[in-house]
């Protein structure tokens, strides 16, 4: 089974959606064992498919704003009334429930929320419409959209069937019920480093604020067990039928695609050795007009070492009390972004800057992956985002290990991560490899971003973001200004009130 946030359910661009979950990491890993593994099956996106929202823009669109408006609330609103109907009036189902009940937008203490207190959330929703007019004048209200895209995730991952006794479960009350032998988690990246990294927001990167997890306004409030975060650790060390759990450590936060380096780059000392830093770094897909110092960032990632240090040592340390010290494991994703950081070199030409470049099967004269943000350009041109002009849809010659939001991984990062997995704990927990580089070439033949590279991604960086952006003052590492800690739930839904307000 898998719990846990986004990046653990599969998202992809912004977009939570059947077919990008059946690509996740717990996915690919089942694939790759002959495992049976049942992802969440979702009949329709949460409220809208980001990537294909981009792949209908065009200059012609841009031209008949009020028209493309229009139809953009009418599928939202269309959506919104299908997932109202599924999940608060049709009758029970009879299917089973998904082993993968990770749910986007999940902070530490959503994994103790059941799904009824997600569907009376829901409920407050009732009659909710979104209309032009809210979208030009600005009147949409961020929070909500988020509240009640979160909801709708939450209460059909964990209980699609609408069968009344799911809903006295929640992600780790499906554990406790299911008993799986192997245990995927990841969670904790919402607390600060979302923010950080797609909207190049300040904020503080502490332990704590995993054990104090926060309850916010878009969230319902049941009486949730503190520290969250030792609780999650003790009830699972518990379960005594777990053979192998899998703890994911958060990432290396200046390594992500959507941070572009600007400026010099320099070589800084750091508790992982020598890194290289550049003087600042700007959120490509946002519009925010925000800036993030190289030496904030460094900061930022010896902070989230440490918290991963404490993490480790707590769930340790519940494992080892019942004397199961054997059966936790962690997989670090820092130091996995910190080896692929093909970005942040000062010479990406070099043999050790394109060591870092991720091999694949080729695909469309595609034969590397890296963590820059996506780029298309002319066919013969080197693989470097600082050359040569976007054309029509060609070859990518820049990114694929994240997706469209420079966030999350693509379908290729997602199968390169559970090949990591296979080759870290192949020996340990009993993981075979031979079916592995099947299940990559796969993985990267139907990645979309890949194969059909979507260059309406120009419109919106040149036409919507650059443009939103000019009407905000340049801040450099610059704290957030919101009273509550804003999650990937409200940058999300921030991001689709941008991309409308483009003539606004």
């Amino acid at each position: 089974m898998v719990i846990g946030d986004s990046l653990a359910q599969g998202v992809r661009s912004l977009t939570s959606k059947a077919s990008f979950f059946a690509g996740s990491v717990g996915a690919r890993l089942a694939e790759s064992q002959g495992w049976p593994f049942r992802s969440a099956d979702h009949p329709r996106p949460v409220l809208l498919d980001l990537a294909e929202e981009i792949r209908r823009l065009n200059l012609t669109s841009v031209l008949f704003l009020r028209r493309e408006l229009e139809e953009l609330t009418d599928r939202i609103n269309d959506n919104i009334a299908y997932w109202m109907h599924r999940l608060l009036v049709a009758d029970p189902v009879d299917v089973p429930p998904f082993d993968n009940v990770a749910v986007a937008q999940a902070y530490v203490s959503d994994l103790f929320v059941p799904a009824g207190e997600w569907r009376a959330k829901l409920r407050t929703f009732a009659g909710f419409k979104l209309t032009v007019p809210d979208l030009l004048s600005g009147r949409v209200n961020v929070d909500q959209i988020a509240a009640l895209y979160k909801a709708i995730n939450f209460v059909y991952t964990l209980n699609p069937a609408n069968r009344p006794e799911w809903d006295e479960l929640s992600m780790v009350g499906w554990v406790q019920a299911r008993r799986p032998k192997r245990l995927l988690v990841s969670i904790g990246h919402n607390e600060a480093i979302y923010k950080i990294g797609f909207d190049g927001v300040t904020m503080p990167i502490r332990y704590q604020d995993l054990e104090d997890s926060p309850l916010t306004r878009s969230d319902p409030s049941p009486a949730i067990p503190a520290p969250r975060l030792t609780t999650l650790a003790r009830m699972l060390a518990g379960l005594e039928d777990l053979d192998w759990v899998l703890w994911d450590l958060l990432p290396k936060i200046s390594a992500v695609a959507n941070l572009e380096p600007i400026g010099v780059p320099t070589t800084l000392e750091s508790p992982i050795g020598e890194a290289i830093y550049y003087s600042y770094y700007r959120p490509v897909f946002s519009a925010s007009n925000r800036r993030l110092s190289g030496q904030y960032l460094k900061k930022a990632d010896e902070d989230i070492l440490s918290v991963n240090r404490q993490v480790q040592a707590t769930v340790n340390a519940e494992f080892a009390t019942v004397g199961r010290v054997g059966a936790i494991q962690f997989f670090d994703d820092f130091e996995l972004f910190n080896r692929i950081d093909f970005k942040n070199q000062a010479n990406r030409s070099s043999s050790e800057g394109k060591s870092r470049r991720i091999i694949i099967p080729p695909v469309r004269n595609v034969h590397y992956i890296d963590n820059c943000f996506l780029e298309a350009w002319m066919d013969g041109d080197d693989h470097s985002p600082h050359r040569g002009a976007p054309l029509a849809p060609y070859r990518l010659t820049a990114g694929g290990v994240q997706s469209l939001d420079g966030m999350h991984l693509t379908a290729s990062g997602y199968a390169y991560k559970a090949t990591e997995i296979v080759a870290q704990f192949g020996a340990t927990a009993g993981l075979r490899s031979d079916l592995m580089p099947g299940v990559f070439a796969r993985a990267t033949e139907s990645d979309d971003l890949v194969g059909d590279f979507p260059t309406e991604v120009n419109t919106v960086r040149t036409v919507i973001l650059n443009p939103l952006r000019s009407f905000q003052p340049l801040l450099v590492d610059q704290p957030d200004t919101a009273a509550a800690p804003v999650s990937e739930s409200h940058a999300k839904a921030q991001c689709w009130v941008d991309l409308c307000l483009i003539g606004a």
